[in-house]
Order: structure tokens, then C-alpha cells, then sequence
């Protein structure tokens, strides 16, 4: 009497079958299934539902353009005078006798006579006659006049990419970034993040001129990098021959969420 129809069609047949458990089952699996899918659902609400995390960038306390720490450095002091390069003058040349060119003519018709064999004593031979001085070298000096011995060597017009001595940022330039970058809140909210390269030229003065953007992130970085780097304070600049001259240089700034 407790049996239900399951029980009745599958009677004095084989139960083993799949048939008989897939229907006798089946309401139960659906109800297992439906608690899964309101399971997943309702986490996922959850999830939506929670509020944002907030990124929060300290601000520098430093306020205003940055200056180094040592106040001797804030006086600009004015470039020692240029010094001419002293040049040792070329030692003087041995005497020499012009050389005799030959020319085939007719005996009446010669008019130069080569010099003769005595005069080569203490000479040599040369493209003209000078009278030097015995015991000299085979170095002509620059010009018939000769030269003063010195010479100044005028700077590049044009900055150079390497200096014998490069230029360098007064101060600790690892602070001044940290103090001055502010992280723009396009990134922020967009979670942009890496490096900016950025190129200028460190003029004879040590100021910053021609700020170009070598490499960018976007999201307001490249222009804050481009910001920073065009209100630093004055480098020391770079020298090549003694002499300051303009030289390239590429700063990376990064920038990193934390």
C-alpha cells in the first residue's frame, strides 16, 4: 500500500537500472541544484555591494619649490675665469736646403744652378731653404711665422650627449621627486602605474631648458613628470675640456600605487 508509482511500473523488474534512480532521485538533485545557484548568486551581490577600497597618497608636508639643505648651495657662484691652455711650442726644425728639381733643357738654356755638394754640410734636403738650427727635429712649425703656443678651444653651440664630466643635481634628487611628484588622481582611479622618461638639457649655468617627454603612461603622469623636471632647481653642469658646456640628460620618474 506504500508503494508509489515508481515502485508500481518498476515492479518484478531489474531496480538496478539507471532509469529507476534517475527518477527516483531527480526531485533531489533539483532542489541541491537550486541552492546552488542561489548560493553563487547572493555572494556575488555581496561582493558588488562592498564598498570601494580607497587609495590614499600621502601628501608631502613640503610646501613650495624645493631647496637643497645646505644654504651655501643656493648662491649661484660665477664661473672661474677661462684660462688659455698653455701649449709647449714645437721645437725648432734642422736646417735644410731646397730641393734641386730636375729639368732636361738645353745647356744654353739653363739658368738656375743647383747648389753645390758643399752647402748640404750640416743640411738636409727639403721642400724649401730655412736656415733652423743644428740639432733640431724634422717638426715644421704650424705657420712661417710661427705660433703663440696657445690656443682656447670654443664650447659646442649644440648640447652634447656625453660630457667628460656629466652634469649633477645638487642636492639628493631621490627627495626632491618624492616631495615634489604629486600622483595625479586620473591614475589613481585608473590604477596606472610605471615609468616616465623624461629628457632635458642642463645648460652652462646648470639651469633646465628643453623638456621633452622621451616616454609616457598617461593618466596625467607624463605632464606632472614634464612639471617637476621644468621647476627643478639649477644642476651643476657638465664640463668638457675644462669648460662648462650643454649636455643631455634623462631622468626615469615612477610612478607606483602602495
Amino acid at each position: 500500500m506504500n508503494a508509489d508509482y515508481l515502485d508500481i511500473l518498476f515492479y518484478n523488474r531489474n531496480k538496478q537500472y539507471g532509469g529507476y534512480a534517475i527518477r527516483k532521485y531527480d526531485d533531489r538533485r533539483k532542489i541541491r541544484a537550486l541552492l546552488l545557484v542561489l548560493f553563487f548568486c547572493s555572494t556575488a551581490l555581496a561582493v558588488s555591494l562592498m564598498p570601494e577600497k580607497q587609495v590614499l597618497i600621502e601628501q608631502p608636508t613640503h610646501k613650495g619649490p624645493y631647496t637643497p639643505t645646505d644654504p651655501d648651495k643656493l648662491i649661484r657662484k660665477p664661473p672661474p675665469p677661462v684660462q688659455p691652455e698653455t701649449r709647449t711650442p714645437p721645437p725648432a726644425e734642422r736646417p735644410t736646403i731646397q730641393n734641386a728639381l730636375p729639368v732636361i733643357s738645353p745647356d744654353e738654356a739653363v739658368t738656375n744652378v743647383p747648389p753645390p755638394v758643399d752647402s748640404f754640410a750640416g743640411r738636409e734636403s727639403g721642400p724649401v731653404t730655412a736656415a733652423g738650427e743644428p740639432g733640431g727635429t724634422d717638426i715644421a712649425p704650424a705657420s712661417a711665422t710661427g705660433g703663440t703656443g696657445t690656443a682656447v678651444v670654443a664650447p659646442p653651440a649644440e648640447p652634447i650627449v656625453l660630457a667628460e664630466v656629466m652634469p649633477e643635481f645638487i642636492g639628493n634628487i631621490y627627495k626632491y621627486l618624492s616631495e615634489s611628484v604629486r600622483y595625479p588622481q586620473t591614475a589613481i582611479q585608473a590604477g596606472i602605474q610605471g615609468r616616465v622618461l623624461v629628457q632635458f638639457v642642463v645648460n652652462e649655468d646648470g639651469r633646465i631648458s628643453r623638456v621633452k617627454l622621451m616616454r609616457g603612461i598617461g593618466g596625467g603622469c607624463d605632464e606632472e613628470a614634464m612639471r617637476v623636471v621644468s621647476v627643478m632647481p639649477d644642476w651643476k653642469p657638465g664640463k668638457q675640456n675644462g669648460r662648462p658646456v650643454k649636455v643631455f640628460f634623462t631622468l626615469p620618474i615612477a610612478f607606483r600605487l602602495e
